[in-house]
């Protein structure tokens, strides 16, 4: 009998406890990967629209590969799947006036959670082709050139 009273308790605390320990996970925030490639079909310049900081490697491909990383605070991995499902981090591309324009609109729109916007950090991984310039343009208008990594 007393098995089975113990059984019972611990069964009964794990039901209560988990909504707090789940809680209590997705204060540590997630983080996502998201990766697109695209061949840039001759155009050697190339302008990318960044809400964070960007990390350049160059390598011997005819493909741009942008590989960006999300991190959201206090979010579990469903939020941000939805988030992503929702098109929030879509990476856009673009020939325009000779160059490819690389930019992410999602992210001009503001999210909120509880009232409050949403602390999201974003980082971009650039693989360039070589022989290809890329333009950093963040979204405080601020520019950067990068022949090699920046």
């Amino acid at each position: 009998m007393k098995t089975y009273r113990l059984v019972s308790l611990g069964l009964l605390l794990s039901l209560l406890l988990q909504p707090m320990l789940t809680s209590l996970m997705a204060q540590g925030g997630t983080e996502k990967v998201l990766v697109k490639s695209f061949q840039l079909e001759g155009l050697p310049e190339v302008v990318l629209h960044a809400s964070g900081p960007v990390e350049v490697r160059r390598w011997q491909s005819d493909v741009m590969r942008v590989q960006m990383t999300v991190y959201v605070e206090q979010a579990t991995e469903t939020m941000v799947k939805s988030l992503v499902q929702a098109g929030r981090y879509n990476i856009r591309t673009e020939a325009l006036e000779g160059r490819w324009s690389v930019t992410t609109p999602g992210l001009q729109r503001e999210v909120l959670r509880n009232g409050q916007p949403l602390q999201e950090r974003i980082s971009y991984l650039v693989f360039l082709p070589d022989n290809t310039h890329l333009t950093v343009k963040s979204d405080s208008s601020a520019s950067a050139n990068a022949n090699g990594a920046l």
